[in-house]
């Protein structure tokens, strides 16, 4: 009896030890399935966050080529490193570092439109010459963007001629207004001619030769892109003037023709006696003229304005 006893009861111990090691299987395998799913899980979290995140970036990418102000200029050969004339000058942040709306500002006054006649349009663009930069001197490229062919052109590049050491002050532009006549027939037979205008861009570069002298050169350089003309004046830039036409009809206005001002000056000079403590002093006279050119580059007049007398004690 006792033998059953113990065989029965160490039956039902290798049961339950059994019974023990298959609960453990299963958790063990519960645990297992667990971790699978929650290693699946994240790997699939982390490879969508990381699809989300790329698309995120092309999404940004396509954002601030579609924002930038001169994406549609770079996609017309407008280099990289150029940015509205407008801008140039401005050295308290770089052009890279304005938003888009300061962006846009500038290169809205950089556009050469009228607000009345059915004129082409121009964008006007500066780029620094890589490598041409040091203490003295800078050089420059200008582009010129025709709104009607959708073209991008460099119209200046460094220096015109023998003034190789060109320094711009500035850059203006203005439309160059033509006469182009054309005939008509009255109602009675006879011939008429009617003063059709055309417009075309003129820029004026204010700049300085600046030689191994304390004593630069003032230019005005006049560049008319369409036709590839341009003509260097030894004379400092002032303008663009302006007809008053305001007494015409409003469709009438802005058809008469620009005129730009220089200002030239010619010397002398005189000694007078000089003071006790002074080595030598000399009276310069100075006689300045207000010149006026037509936009193609032609001398229109001269004024001269009154004379001034500054004396140099030394």
């Amino acid at each position: 009896m006792l033998n059953n006893k113990s065989v029965i009861l160490d039956s039902v111990m290798l049961i339950k030890n059994v019974y023990v090691f298959q609960s453990v299987l299963e958790y063990i395998g519960k645990v297992i399935l667990f971790v699978a799913t929650v290693v699946s899980l994240t790997s699939c979290s982390r490879a969508q966050a990381s699809r989300a995140a790329k698309q995120q970036e092309v999404k940004n990418e396509e954002n601030v080529a579609t924002n930038d102000p001169l994406a549609q200029f770079y996609a017309c050969g407008l280099p990289k490193d150029a940015y509205p004339v407008a801008f140039y000058g401005e050295d308290s942040i770089s052009y890279n570092n304005l938003n888009d709306v300061q962006k846009r500002e500038y290169l809205d006054k950089s556009n050469l439109v009228s607000g009345i006649q059915d004129f082409d349009s121009f964008y006007f663009f500066i780029q620094p010459i890589a490598g041409s930069e040091d203490e003295f001197s800078s050089f420059y490229n200008i582009w010129m963007y025709n709104e009607a062919t959708k073209k991008i052109s460099k119209i200046f590049s460094h220096h015109i001629g023998e003034y190789s050491e060109m320094q711009i002050d500035g850059v203006y532009w203005s439309y160059d207004i033509q006469d182009n006549d054309e005939t008509y027939k009255t109602s009675s037979g006879s011939k008429g001619v009617m003063h059709h205008k055309t417009a075309t861009p003129v820029v004026v570069i204010a700049a300085r030769n600046i030689p191994m002298t304390p004593h630069p050169i003032y230019l005005t350089v006049i560049l008319n892109p369409l036709i590839k003309k341009e003509k260097v004046i030894e004379e400092k830039f002032i303008s663009f003037m302006s007809i008053n036409d305001s007494s015409l009809p409003v469709a009438e206005q802005e058809l008469s023709r620009k005129v730009i001002l220089t200002t030239t000056t010619t010397t002398s000079s005189k000694e007078i006696p000089a003071p006790k403590d002074a080595d030598f002093a000399v009276r310069n006279i100075l006689y300045p003229s207000l010149n006026a050119y037509s936009t193609t580059g032609n001398s229109i007049g001269t004024l001269s304005l009154p004379h001034e007398e500054i004396d140099v004690i030394r």
